[in-house]
């Protein structure tokens, strides 16, 4: 029994399901038809962005994907002014460790949130080798992109690209 016991872990270790992802989240959230960035999430964001700066002294990127709800007005728009509202944020820090990189995306109104909504920006970090694991062909380069004056490759093999 106890040889099972010991297999079956084993096997639960073996599941690449459970493997480890160097990809760090938050969101950023906005009010209904606003892109106006709250103090409350400029200091959510500060505090991320020197936890990331902490734990990790190289840094891959940060990607920001700017959301609304299809039923917000000027939906586009205001998805596209919250990711502008929260690129400036690292402009006025003066982050330069790595590209931020930023898009935006309206989600429709029959999604099922369940209990989230699209009024936010998504905010990953990726950290650069040798903190977090490698995980090969997690960001598959694609064609270039210019980020904060920088050509980076686009991001392929997330949900959306």
């Amino acid at each position: 029994m106890k040889s099972t016991i010991v297999v079956a872990m084993s096997l639960l270790l073996l599941d690449p399901s459970h493997a480890c992802s160097p990809v760090r989240a938050m969101d950023i959230a906005f009010d209904k038809n606003s892109s106006e960035l709250s103090g409350e999430q400029i200091l959510r964001l500060a505090n991320f962005v020197l936890a990331m700066k902490s734990e990790y002294p190289n840094h891959e990127f940060f990607q920001l994907s700017g959301t609304a709800e299809n039923a917000e007005r000027d939906a586009g728009r205001v998805a596209e002014r919250r990711v502008a509202q929260v690129r400036d944020f690292f402009r006025r820090i003066d982050y330069r460790q790595a590209p931020v990189l930023a898009e935006a995306h309206v989600y429709p109104t029959t999604m099922d949130w369940r209990g989230e909504n699209g009024r936010r920006v998504e905010v990953l970090f990726l950290p650069g080798s040798p903190h977090g694991c490698d995980i090969p062909g997690l960001f598959t380069p694609a064609t270039p992109e210019r980020a904060e004056g920088n050509e980076r490759p686009g991001l392929q093999g997330r949900p959306g690209h």
